[in-house]
């Protein structure tokens, strides 16, 4: 290759002409820094060549079938197996032979070559070599199974495997660098009783360029998720659970991992001056705090898909918070808001629900009397306005009405105020008010929440009609009223659903099938009665 280097440089220097001059080394001008930089001086190692092969290999002597032939002979128990087998093997052993029981078994394969032993095609190896070919099996620091199939195609001797196994075992570089060993099978905590009773918190973030406390309740799976801006200090952490657990309480076992701010002598002081019982799981293991992990893989999940089409981070967690907590839970097949309050936040999809959403009846608030000295105004009438700021009465009529206690009320100088009843009195003096008085459209309005009562006149019969209040010379105004129609017969109507429990019977007559039907239709709104039944679950 390099002749035919040569060739070609000297095909192509051949078409110029040459004058070979001298020129002196001080003349010359052109020389790189390079080729004039001098080099360090390097003191010369007197060690010699041979030396260093010597101490290098010499050291160790090379193994070869001589020096197993060798050594064969001088083995007590390979020299009577070679005898053996040039001799001819014994019909059985003496208790004074077990020693040679290994090749006893094997007598039919045994043979011999220059003095060796052979078992097949492997070399039967002396007592006094084995740990020399040992570690010449292990020389690449390759594994116990590779090991065992590279001496399966060379050497063999009594109980090899169990020498490989040791080996192995002990060589202090395979011990460094070893996997890791199979994942123990994981163990469960006690489960927790009642709500927040065990807690387990993680810090999660940066999302959206802050660092966020996630707190997770392990009987409920309540999750809490705290904003801590940029600071995750464990003040910041102690200020932020002080908050929390006004809310909820002081729980029993916090749990947490090794996370600096979280086992600082700080924050374990606080908690267990609250009595709460500081747990830290193992370093590297997240899998001990797995519940808190999950929580918050599932929170960076959604704020990601949510922040596709909001950016408003604030707002994105808020509703999925509200959402999480009404979504039935896998485990406990009930929603952290049930298993938290013993009952299902409102939410939009609660409007769906007409069971939850019926006007409700105050007519029953007012049959033990505790009402009774309610004043009511009618449309029209002249009344007194407190005014609160200034401590002093001034007029205005009723124009309207919301809910029982709540009036629409026009003062003379034109303004409209909603005004509760505490705030208003029968105007007793005939002062500068205004002969009429205009309805307002909020005359017929509702309180979403009043449902009409359930004694109502009925359609075939009148009811009396109160006029407005007429002026006259006197000062005490006399409405007048009039009585020339009789008084309603006011009727109770009694709810479907009060109907089907009281009387089943009547919505069972007709074939069998019919009846069956009724009463899953009635159990059915009975249950779902139950289940919506505000005052059951706790309201006031």
């Amino acid at each position: 290759m390099a002749a035919s280097r040569l060739v070609r440089w000297a095909h192509t220097l051949a078409c110029y002409q040459y004058k070979i001059q001298y020129r002196p080394t001080e003349e010359h001008s052109n020389a790189d820094v390079c080729s004039r930089y001098p080099l360090k001086i390097v003191e010369d190692d007197d060690t010699d060549v041979a030396d260093v092969f010597f101490n290098t290999f010499a050291e160790t002597p090379i193994i070869n079938f001589n020096s197993v032939s060798r050594l064969t002979r001088l083995d007590s128990v390979l020299s009577k197996v070679m005898k053996f087998v040039l001799e001819g093997w014994p019909s059985r052993l003496t208790k004074y032979q077990e020693d040679i029981r290994p090749y006893f078994e094997r007598r039919t394969e045994l043979s011999t070559e220059q003095g060796c032993v052979l078992w097949g095609s492997r070399i039967i190896v002396p007592e006094k070599l084995r740990e020399e070919v040992l570690e010449l099996l292990h020389l690449a620091h390759q594994g116990v199974v590779a090991v065992k199939a590279l001496a399966r195609s060379y050497v063999w001797w009594p109980r090899i495997n169990d020498d490989i196994e040791k080996m192995t075992k002990k060589c202090g570089a395979c011990q460094d660098s070893q996997n890791l060993p199979n994942k123990s099978k994981p163990h469960p905590w006690k489960p927790a009783t009642r709500p927040w009773e065990r807690i387990h918190v993680d810090f999660c973030g940066p999302v959206h360029g802050v660092m966020w406390l996630v707190v997770v309740d392990v009987y409920t799976k309540w999750i809490e998720v705290i904003n801590m801006k940029s600071s995750t200090t464990s003040s910041s952490t102690i200020r932020e659970l002080r908050k929390l657990f006004a809310i909820h309480g002081l729980p029993v076992i916090l749990c947490s991992d090794n996370a600096q701010q979280l086992k600082s002598e700080e924050i374990v002081n606080f908690l267990k001056s609250n009595g709460i019982q500081p747990v830290l799981v193992p370093t590297y293991s997240p899998n001990t705090n797995g519940i808190a992990e999950r929580a918050v893989q599932t929170f960076k999940r959604a704020m990601e898909k949510a922040g596709r089409r909001n950016e408003n981070y604030e707002k994105n967690l808020a509703n999925w918070l509200l959402h999480y907590r009404n979504t039935p839970n896998s485990v406990t097949k009930k929603s952290p808001a049930m298993m938290m309050f013993n009952r299902p936040t409102r939410t939009l999809l609660s409007l769906l629900d007409p069971l939850t959403n019926r006007p409700d009846n105050l007519d029953r608030y007012l049959k033990n009397g505790e009402e009774k000295t309610l004043r009511t105004f009618q449309i029209g009438e002249r009344v007194r306005i407190y005014n609160v700021r200034t401590d002093q009465w001034y007029k205005g009529n009723i124009i309207g009405k919301e809910g029982c206690k709540v009036y629409l009320v026009k003062s003379l100088s034109g303004n409209v105020e909603r005004r509760h009843v505490d705030h208003l009195v029968r105007a007793v003096d005939l002062g500068d008010w205004p002969d009429s008085v205009e309805p307002c459209e909020h005359e017929n309005t509702h309180v979403p929440w009043h449902k009409p009562s359930a004694f109502e006149p009925e359609p075939d019969q009148a009811v009396p009609i109160i006029n407005n209040p007429e002026p006259k010379t006197s000062n005490i105004p006399q409405p007048t009223i009039d009585l020339s129609l009789k008084r309603p017969k006011l009727v109770a109507k009694q709810p479907v659903i009060e109907l089907i429990r009281q009387n089943p019977s009547d919505s069972m007559i007709g074939a069998k099938s019919n009846t069956a039907k009724s009463t899953r239709v009635s159990n059915r709104l009975k249950t779902n009665v139950e289940r919506y039944n505000y005052f059951k679950l706790g309201g006031n």
